[in-house]
Order: structure tokens, then C-alpha cells, then sequence
């Protein structure tokens, strides 16, 4: 592989139904000078097979496979570790990508060689691939101020792994979170602009979905660690975060039917942080808030604790 190339990780673990989309998105790629690692980490369905199958008729697939189910980071980073790119980039097993989402994101950081991350905006698709919503990402200096925001479509330098290594697993299921805060600690990164190259899987099964209370300590501890090491004004601006993070997991509390866990978050959330965040910190908090407030209306009235409301 020459200098311009890309490698593509995907780990996969139970992901058989949509593995085949993945590699195929990677496969029609415009931009050729790729490999495709897909990575087992020792999946209970056929996984591993498929990517075989795949393997046979494409030189620019590998597969590795895991003896033992390691998690995510782990996944990610035994592909890492053998990719030859000169790029580096990630897919999800449950994801696709645009057909020229590699060629945009190369053009990109080869247009702009001060930067050593991009990432892009990315469409919302259900389980059987229809185009469900559009998810705009912020501008680099608001990305990661309280939360997570680069997205899901994104490319980094081999630079960059060369310098900070690889995944922590100690952070699974928010690793991403605190890989992308160590980039933007000694790296330039930048947004793509223009249309979405990458399409997001929502369904039931997704990793966010089944882990989401995993997720939410392991986002906590991303800001407590990011906040150790911050001087004092920093260290205010994540607490704001904390409280931001405290109050989107009500959400995802109150969506589940748990409107007591919900509750306590929100009262977190205004302990940590008791003023109001500013619009373009939220954008759709006020119907974020307002559905939350009805959740626990109905809760509470269900309880018998506001029976005359």
C-alpha cells in the first residue's frame, strides 16, 4: 500500500444480519487504495464467516479474529495494529458508507494537511435502510465543549495512533469520546463540509441500545478524567458537561419507561449545573425537556403523588 492509502476497521460481534451492508458500502468505494479489516471479536453468529466469503473475492479484505470477546476498544484496536494506511478509519457493523465517502474525507485532510482528524455530518437510517434523519455536527470548536458531538463518520492520520496509541478499553462504549478529547489535545481536526457520507443504523439492537447504562458511566468517567486535568476554568466548563450529559441520560431514561432514574438525573443535572444553558449549546433541548416533563407527569400521577394535578 502506498502513502495515500486508507485502512478500514470493522469490528464485528453479533452483527451478522448487517455485516455483509458494512463490508459491501466499503467495497464500492470510489477511492480504491483501501484495505478492509473486519475484526471477530469472537462472535456467537457467523460473522466471521461472512467476512471470509467477502475476503475470497476481494484482495483488500482481511479478517482477524479474536480467541476471546474482548470489547469494542480491544476490537478496534487489534485492527489498528495491523492496518498498513497511511488513513485511518472506522465503520460500524451495522453501518455504510456513502459510496465516496473515503475519496471525500482523503481529499479533505490531504487539502488541509494541518489537520490530522476530520469528521463528517451523517444520515439516520432504520433497520431496513430507509433514510429516517439527518444529523449536522458542529464546528471543530463546539464538537466535544460538553459531550460527544463528532459523530460517527470520521478519518485521522496514522500520525495521530502513531503518537497516542489506541482505544481504552476502560472506556468501552464511550471510547471514542475520550480518544477524539486526547486527539484534540495535540492535533488539529476539522468538520467536512457539505452532505453526509455515512448512514447510521438505528435499530433495536444497536450497541447504544443495549449498553446505554454501560455508556452513561463510562461517559461520566471520560469528563471526570478530561476534568482532572484541567485548569479551574476549564474544569467549570465540564461540570457544565457533566450536567448536559446528566440530562440527555433522562432522556434516554424516560424513553425506556424509567421515569425514576430519569428524574434523579435531572436533579443532578440542575445540582451540577443549576443555570440554563445558552440556545446554541442545546439546540433541541426545550422538546427534550418538555417530553420529559410529561414522562414524569404521567409517573408521578401513576404513583399517587400528584393526584390532583
Amino acid at each position: 500500500m502506498n502513502g495515500e492509502s486508507v485502512s478500514v476497521v470493522i469490528p464485528c460481534y453479533g452483527g451478522a444480519r448487517y455485516l455483509p451492508f458494512a463490508i459491501e458500502s466499503c467495497m464500492a468505494q470510489t477511492y480504491r487504495d483501501l484495505e478492509i479489516i473486519v475484526v471477530d471479536d469472537a462472535s456467537p453468529d457467523d460473522c466471521a464467516e461472512i467476512a471470509r466469503r467477502y475476503a475470497a473475492s476481494d484482495s483488500r479484505i482481511r479478517v482477524l479474529e479474536r480467541r476471546e470477546n474482548g470489547g469494542v476498544s480491544k476490537a478496534f484496536n487489534t485492527g489498528f495494529e495491523a492496518a498498513q494506511g497511511n488513513y485511518f478509519t472506522r465503520l460500524a457493523q451495522d453501518d455504510v458508507f456513502r459510496v465516496d465517502a473515503i475519496e471525500r474525507m482523503v481529499g479533505f485532510l490531504a487539502k488541509f494537511p494541518k489537520l490530522a482528524f476530520v469528521y463528517c455530518d451523517y444520515e439516520c437510517i432504520d433497520a431496513q435502510g430507509a433514510v429516517i434523519g439527518y444529523r449536522k455536527v458542529p464546528a471543530s470548536e463546539n464538537a466535544l465543549r460538553f459531550r460527544n458531538d463528532i459523530g460517527l463518520c470520521v478519518m485521522w492520520r496514522r500520525l495521530v495512533w502513531e503518537t497516542l496509541g489506541g482505544f481504552s478499553s476502560v472506556y468501552d462504549t464511550a471510547e471514542d469520546f475520550e480518544y477524539w478529547l486526547r486527539i484534540v489535545d495535540q492535533f488539529n481536526i476539522g468538520r467536512c463540509p457539505g452532505c453526509a457520507p455515512m448512514y447510521v443504523r438505528m435499530h433495536p439492537d444497536t450497541g447504544t441500545n443495549r449498553q446505554f447504562v454501560h455508556q452513561e458511566a463510562a461517559t461520566i468517567e471520560v469528563l471526570k478524567s478530561a476534568a482532572e486535568q484541567c485548569n479551574r476554568n476549564h474544569r467549570l466548563q465540564l461540570r457544565k458537561g457533566l450536567a448536559y450529559a446528566a440530562l440527555s441520560f433522562a432522556t434516554d431514561y424516560s424513553i425506556r419507561g424509567m421515569h425514576g432514574q430519569a428524574l434523579a438525573r435531572i436533579v443532578k443535572s440542575l445540582a451540577l449545573w443549576p443555570l440554563p444553558f445558552r440556545r446554541k449549546e442545546t439546540r433541541t433541548r426545550f422538546f427534550r425537556a418538555k417530553a420529559l416533563a410529561v414522562a414524569l407527569m404521567r409517573w408521578l400521577r401513576r404513583s399517587g403523588d400528584l393526584s390532583e394535578v
